[in-house]
């Protein structure tokens, strides 16, 4: 699983503790209130929910499709970015499959990748026939673990992580003597959060799970992450 942000981002946002004019350790740090492990593991959860949540998986996944294609030059898939294409198979009238070639001739070919991320195969011929698409689609591989993480998927990814710690009872604590300054500060993020969920990730359930502990948090000060 890559992560969709980094610990160094989440500390940056949350900015270096400050007890009566003295400067401590980073709030994340092996010194500090949280553990880096600790908090990549809430990074790897929120990661994973979002990529639940998205309408495609942002990771690298495999999928079957079936589509009628008659007379159709070019098809949509369901899921974008394409990777890669692994077969596209065409039902003969016995109800077998004859697998097409992917290439750019005409004369040899049957169709090719026309947009990979709006997900449009394209023809060298008009169709008429039942399709099986067999491909991948997602940002990055598993494998990845340098990917380019989409703008979206980072700044919700971040936005979840501080908003879980700052609600924490151990951060409440810590911070004490500036509490209206980090309710303010979580009322925006929850606010920022909640914008990036519905205009740009699908939401399956999970994202109202964190926007529900957010609320939790922001009222009571009492959930432990």
């Amino acid at each position: 699983m890559v992560l969709f942000t980094t610990v160094e981002a989440v500390n940056d946002e949350l900015g270096i503790p400050n007890i009566e004019g003295v400067e401590g350790e980073p709030y994340i740090s092996p010194g500090g209130l949280f553990s880096p492990d600790r908090v990549n593991s809430m990074i790897a959860k929120f990661s994973d929910m979002i990529n639940t949540e998205h309408r495609t998986n942002v990771q690298k996944t495999e999928y079957v499709e079936y589509i009628f294609g008659c007379g159709l030059v070019t098809i949509m898939v369901s899921h974008y970015p394409i990777i890669s294409i692994t077969t596209i198979e065409e039902q003969l009238s016995d109800g077998s499959w004859s697998e097409k070639t992917q290439g750019m001739n005409p004369n040899s070919d049957d169709f090719y990748l026309l947009k990979a991320d709006a997900g449009i195969i394209k023809f060298h011929s008009p169709v008429s026939e039942y399709f099986k698409v067999t491909y991948y689609a997602g940002y990055y591989d598993d494998e990845d673990e340098n990917a380019d993480v989409p703008g979206i998927f980072n700044e919700a990814c971040t936005l979840m992580t501080k908003i879980a710690i700052a609600g924490s009872k151990t951060f409440l604590e810590e911070n004490k003597d500036q509490v209206p300054k980090w309710k303010e500060l979580l009322r925006q993020w929850k606010g920022e959060l909640k914008t990036l969920m519905d205009n740009h990730i699908v939401r399956n359930g999970e994202g109202a799970w964190i926007i529900g502990h957010y609320e939790k948090a922001l009222t009571s000060w009492e959930w432990l992450v």
